[in-house]
């Protein structure tokens, strides 16, 4: 490798240095820079070095390689309107387990994945002002029992607005439920039968199990028997438990009938 020595550089102006792709330029000490410095190739500061400027702008992607950034600005703008989290090369539910945002404070504000419930953890919690929740549509058009699926990694609606055009009871088939001991998850079922028609819940499955594992348990220790025949709406609210101290699963269903104007 060929070494380049410039005693004073510093105080020359017009001064134009070119050092080919294939070597290196070398500077050890501190140096002042008045005018553009173009890097076409790799800039290296190694060895605990600092480079210092001010109002830098980086026209094309910048790359920072190591285990810790510190941004010391008052406010950090993001253009772009989606940030990556835990973009590993293999990323999983692993790596992702207690990713997310935390506030630094008296005590940490964290915002956290929980891979095990699969839900977001806001700590200590959230002030919510406004809250809406989406609605799926069912259609009953043939007598009989019926099921209705939930997937607890794809669908999102908690509310079902049913419509029985024909008398038939349904099963909740619920799939991917996590275990997490002391969890509970709540669907409201809204009925819109027909005239002479009636629908109701009457059993549920979690995760490939049968009717029997989970009973449902009403309000009164009874099945309904009263479901509205003359078009009113019926709602019926089910809470899926899972018990704190033990590992079993429990269901309970209230429910109002002949909502009608």
């Amino acid at each position: 490798m060929s070494t380049l020595r410039v005693d004073n550089i510093k105080g020359r102006t017009a001064t134009t240095v070119n050092v080919p792709s294939t070597e290196t330029f070398a500077v050890a000490g501190n140096q002042t820079v008045g005018g553009n410095v173009t890097v076409s190739g790799t800039f290296n500061c190694t060895g605990g070095g600092t480079f210092t400027t001010t109002g830098a702008v980086t026209c094309g992607d910048l790359t920072v390689n190591g285990t810790t950034t510190t941004i010391n600005s008052t406010t950090l703008s993001v253009d772009d309107k989606n940030i990556e989290l835990g973009s590993v090369s293999s990323p999983s539910d692993t790596t992702a387990a207690g990713g997310g945002i935390t506030l630094k404070g008296a005590t940490d504000k964290t915002f956290l994945w929980d891979s095990t419930s699969l839900n977001w953890t806001p700590t200590p919690g959230f002030t919510v002002q406004h809250t809406q929740e989406p609605v799926r549509a069912v259609t009953v058009s043939s007598a009989g029992d019926f099921s209705i699926t939930y997937n607890y990694n794809t669908n999102t609606e908690n509310v079902f607005f049913v419509q029985a055009n024909e008398t038939g009871n349904f099963t909740l088939a619920l799939t991917n439920l996590p275990t997490t001991l002391g969890k509970a998850y709540t669907f409201t079922f809204i009925i819109n039968p027909a005239s002479s028609k009636t629908c109701r819940p009457k059993d549920i499955t979690i995760n490939g199990g049968s009717a029997s594992d989970v009973p449902i348990r009403f309000a009164g220790s009874t099945a309904p028997t009263n479901s509205s025949t003359n078009g009113d709406e019926d709602i019926y609210t089910l809470t899926v438990l899972r018990r704190p101290d033990t590992a079993g699963w429990m269901a309970f269903c209230n429910f109002s009938n002949g909502f009608g104007s």
